[in-house]
């Protein structure tokens, strides 16, 4: 299967980075709000997202804590991130962390798989985190 390969061929990559599109889709808001960015992994417990340019909001993730840079405002929020936590920051990390899945098991245990299919010469792969937490941030 097209997600088994997948994973076979994460069990050796160690870092990557990808432009990317955020879109959060909130109720008090008729249209989708979309922004650019950028993103590092360093597996396995370490990233940076970027997002406007130049950027307007970093997130840096480190193996105990969450920072979330806000340059313009002069302001750094830290979140500790302790094994135990659950909720939406705890999924969040998870999607990215589930980016280089060391087998299907591992991706299987965290993630509902939606959908995968082919789209544009590229594979767009839907996951849902099985945590009951709700996915919004």
């Amino acid at each position: 299967m097209l997600l088994d390969r997948w994973c076979a061929a994460q069990t050796n990559l160690h870092t990557w980075s990808a432009d990317l599109i955020q879109t959060r889709s909130l109720k008090a808001l008729t249209q989708p709000l979309v922004s650019t960015g950028r993103v590092w992994i360093l597996m396995p417990d370490r990233f940076r997202w970027e997002l406007g340019q130049p950027p307007q909001t970093i997130a840096l993730r480190q193996p105990d804590q969450l920072l979330l840079v806000y340059p313009r405002l002069k302001r750094i929020e830290k979140y500790p991130l302790h094994p135990s936590s659950t909720g939406p920051w705890k999924d969040a990390l998870a999607l990215l962390e589930a980016s280089l899945p060391r087998s299907r098991a591992d991706l299987n245990s965290r993630f509902r798989v939606l959908s995968a299919a082919p789209l544009d010469g590229v594979v767009q792969v839907v996951l849902q985190p099985k945590s009951a937490a709700p996915a919004s941030l």
